[in-house]
């Protein structure tokens, strides 16, 4: 993935470098695609029952980390929803200069939001009724988030309330060497 993006950063002048950044986008594009169909496309088509719905199993204590589960199919794992694009506002711009370049690129990122919005794998997921909704939460390391509610230890309390993160200072305390 690295290699892809160092190539497709990079302002190539030369033709056939650009054709080649061209090729490395359709590759990326490919296997993105590829990995939505195969993973969640078939996996759920697998999972859907005589009712044409999917009844996935949630897990209490489905790890050994005793974090929740699911499976059957695992909606814990569903790619992060696309993030709309926002178009540039004119008046926000000391220059008429500035306000092109961000232009261009907002109409190359909504090309791209609109071309991926139509797989957007969330959108498969409705509720049965018009008036119940479906509710999608991150538990971001809810597990330390309770500790430090419960045990109100101060590091753990601060960690939260400056809102660093716990995975990061973990590893800290581990290898204290390499950070």
């Amino acid at each position: 993935k690295e290699a892809f993006d160092v190539i497709l950063n990079k302002d190539y002048k030369d033709k056939r470098k650009k054709e080649g950044q061209e090729v490395v986008r359709l590759v990326k594009r490919y296997n993105k695609l590829q990995k939505l169909y195969s993973t969640y496309m078939v996996g759920m088509f697998r999972e859907i029952y005589s009712d044409g719905k999917i009844h996935p199993s949630f897990n209490s204590c489905g790890t050994d980390s005793h974090r929740i589960s699911c499976d059957s199919p695992n909606l814990l794992n569903l790619p992060r929803p696309l993030e709309k694009v926002k178009e540039p506002k004119r008046e926000q711009y000391a220059t008429e200069e500035g306000y092109k370049i961000d232009l261009a690129e907002y109409k190359k990122d909504k090309a791209e939001y609109d071309f991926w919005i139509q797989f957007e794998i969330r959108s498969l997921l409705i509720p049965d009724n018009k008036d119940d909704i479906i509710i999608s939460s991150d538990y971001n390391a809810l597990e330390k988030r309770l500790t430090a509610n419960r045990s109100k230890d101060k590091s753990l309390v601060r960690l939260f309330e400056e809102k660093l993160d716990p995975h990061s200072l973990t590893a800290s305390f581990v290898f204290p060497e390499e950070l």
